[in-house]
């Protein structure tokens, strides 16, 4: 599913929509925004033959992935200590629900990871050291997660709600708003397909599905023990 519509960002098809449940066109949508199959597309450019052509998704997510037990390290040395660093990127790199479900192979929840560790290292130095000039970087990582995945919106609240405790003042001041506007010409590609007529139904009809899960896997997923079926 992907790679095929990727393949068309490479063959020169400009795609707006956020990412397609399967091939259909009028697939419902599970994101914001087409950024993942510009990554992808990239991927697959830097392919060395036919062999790592089909690969090249799982690659991404490897190297991106890498860079989230970077990040994770960096904001627990510069926040707490070395060892918290340390312990904190050794376990993320070695949880088995992250190892089996998220690093291994490409799907649009897996590349989320780097983004959202970005999001929050830029948000901690916002709050914690009041560096406002990491503002617009936490907001432009957020919204780029919501561009692979609708699962990033959970992220929001949480943002809220720092913000509004710890930096109320930052409402004042015209780095927010600046940071707010340059986020938002982030979404004008998906802005200018969603405003076609009933393009908003797919997202819509992702955003309302339900999905049944056994209450097993759902409580043997809620401790970390990954279940692959």
């Amino acid at each position: 599913r992907d790679i095929h519509h990727s393949e068309r960002i490479l063959n020169g098809e400009l795609i707006l929509r956020g990412v397609y449940a399967d091939l259909r066109e009028d697939s419902p949508q599970q994101s914001f925004g087409p950024l993942m199959y510009y990554m992808i597309a990239g991927s697959l450019l830097l392919a060395p033959n036919d062999y790592w052509y089909p690969l090249m998704p799982s690659v991404l997510v490897m190297v991106l992935n890498l860079l989230a037990v970077w990040l994770c390290y960096r904001f627990g040395k510069e926040f707490f200590s070395e060892f918290v660093g340390l312990a904190a990127a050794a376990l993320f790199a070695f949880s088995s629900w992250f190892i089996v479900h998220v690093s291994s192979y490409g799907s649009n929840p897996n590349y989320l990871p780097p983004f959202i560790m970005a999001f929050v290292y830029c948000l901690a130095k916002v709050i914690v050291k009041k560096e406002d000039k990491f503002l617009l970087p936490s907001f432009i990582a957020l919204a780029l997660a919501t561009q692979l995945h609708l699962s990033s919106l959970m992220v929001f609240p949480f943002l809220i709600v720092a913000l509004l405790i710890w930096r109320r003042d930052l409402l004042k001041k015209t780095v927010f708003y600046k940071a707010l506007c340059i986020t938002a010409v982030l979404y004008i590609p998906y802005i200018i397909y969603i405003i076609q007529p009933n393009s908003w139904v797919s997202l819509f009809t992702f955003a309302s599905a339900r999905y049944p899960s056994r209450f097993i896997t759902v409580v043997l997923q809620s401790l970390g023990i990954p279940i692959l079926y």
